[in-house]
């Protein structure tokens, strides 16, 4: 279960929307895009994708490709077009 994973102010945050939704169930993909605008850092893209940008392979391959992977998939699918190249 999601709830028991949360934080306080999450907890709160999912109960109000839990009681708006009343028998409505939420779908995964709807519950994060509405937690992470709720409680994600507005910056946290162009963060992660500095990450990215600044990874140096200094680590095994292996290493980078998983560290990279992981970032990768802190961001929206969708990159503009400047971020690809």
């Amino acid at each position: 279960m999601v709830f028991a994973n949360l934080g306080t102010d999450a907890q709160a945050w999912y109960s109000d929307v839990k009681i708006s939704l009343g028998a409505d169930p939420l779908a995964w993909s709807v519950f994060k895009e509405r937690i992470r605008a709720r409680f994600r850092d507005k910056a946290f893209k162009f963060k992660t994708l500095t990450k990215m940008y600044e990874l140096k392979a200094n680590k095994s391959k292996q290493e980078y490709t998983s560290h990279f992977l992981h970032l990768l998939s802190q961001v929206d699918t969708e990159l503009p077009e400047g971020v690809k190249r």
